[in-house]
């Protein structure tokens, strides 16, 4: 999920498919504004509204029952296991699920272990992210139906405790996806993504000099 004035990460996105997902088996797809993508595919959204309008259109426009939703600055810096993927999104395009996150958040009092699947767990109706936009699984349909008015997407985040109205919302006992800014020791204990309110982190300079990539640092725009 992005929008063009973020056009400067979208290099970085694609360089991290590349070297750490190379097997990655479904489409990659950028929602944009109007600009085309370097990798994949984009959907180009039209004028930037909102996050939830440009969520609202793209979904719109995808038919596959499920999607692996990341966010612009969320960039692999570990091989990714694709095989407890495809799992994972057999049991969302099932129908009984509709959400889960594939890399560890802490669990909140009251989670259950997922019985079908012990690598999974509950999430509890009243945890606070319970929808979150770390990375995750989500059947399409149930994503679109949370998606209200003109929020943002730390709105959607705070204010999708109306999740608890829908089916079952999981989460996984250790992290399937890495990405820069997610708490690691290789990572010197970062816990800031490469863009927080719209301006480069020194994750993201470290990223690009861990990798020995150049970043665009100009052309981020908030």
């Amino acid at each position: 999920m992005t929008y063009d004035r973020r056009a400067a990460t979208w290099p970085v996105v694609c360089y991290g498919i590349k070297k750490y997902w190379p097997d990655c088996p479904w489409p990659t797809v950028f929602t944009t504004n109007r600009l085309g993508s370097p990798c994949g595919q984009a959907i180009k959204t039209g004028d930037d509204t909102n996050w939830s309008e440009m969520m609202r259109r793209a979904l719109r426009t995808i038919e596959s029952k499920g999607i692996l939703l990341l966010n612009d600055d969320y960039w692999l810096c570990a091989p990714v296991d694709t095989g407890p993927l495809l799992e994972f999104a057999d049991i969302v395009e099932g129908g009984d699920v509709d959400y889960i996150q594939v890399n560890m958040s802490r669990m909140a009092p009251g989670w259950r272990e997922y019985p079908p699947d012990p690598r999974l767990y509950i999430k509890p109706d009243k945890e606070e992210y319970r929808a979150s936009l770390q990375a995750a699984l989500w059947r399409s349909e149930a994503l679109l139906s949370l998606l209200r008015g003109r929020e943002s997407a730390i709105q959607f985040e705070t204010t999708a405790g109306r999740s608890r109205c829908h089916g079952t919302f999981l989460g996984t006992k250790r992290d399937y996806i890495r990405y820069a800014g997610r708490p690691d020791p290789d990572w010197e204990g970062f816990h800031w993504g490469p863009v927080m309110r719209g301006k480069w982190t020194r994750t993201a300079n470290e990223y690009g000099r861990r990798e020995g990539i150049k970043i665009d640092f100009e052309k981020l725009q908030a």
